[in-house]
C-alpha cells in the first residue's frame, strides 16, 4: 500500500510442486519503483516455505514490459497459448 491506495496486487497458486503466479498488476500511478518484482518475490517466498520447486505464468506476448520483468526475474520462454473466444448469443 501506498497511503490507503493499492498499489500492485498478484495472485499464487500452488500447483503439484509449482507455483503458479497470476493477475500480476500495479496500480499506473505506482509503476517502475519495484511493486511487481516484490509481489512476485512475495509470492515465490511463499511457494517456497510450501516445498514448490519451480514457478510458471503467462504473459501476453505483446506485453513487453512484464516480459523484461520476467526474464529479469529468471522465467525464460517455455511454449506459446491460445486463447479461444466465442460470443455468447
Amino acid at each position: 500500500l501506498y497511503g490507503n491506495e493499492t498499489a500492485g496486487i498478484g495472485l499464487g497458486i500452488l500447483d503439484r510442486g509449482s507455483a503458479g503466479i497470476y493477475a500480476i498488476h500495479v496500480n499506473e500511478a505506482h509503476r517502475k519503483k519495484g511493486i511487481a518484482t516484490a509481489v512476485i518475490n512475495s509470492i515465490l517466498h511463499e511457494a517456497s516455505s510450501a516445498h514448490a520447486q519451480t514457478a510458471y505464468l503467462q504473459v501476453m506476448e505483446d506485453n513487453h514490459p512484464a516480459i523484461c520483468l520476467y526474464r529479469k526475474l529468471g522465467f525464460s520462454y517455455s511454449y506459446r497459448c491460445y486463447f479461444r473466444v466465442r460470443e455468447v448469443l
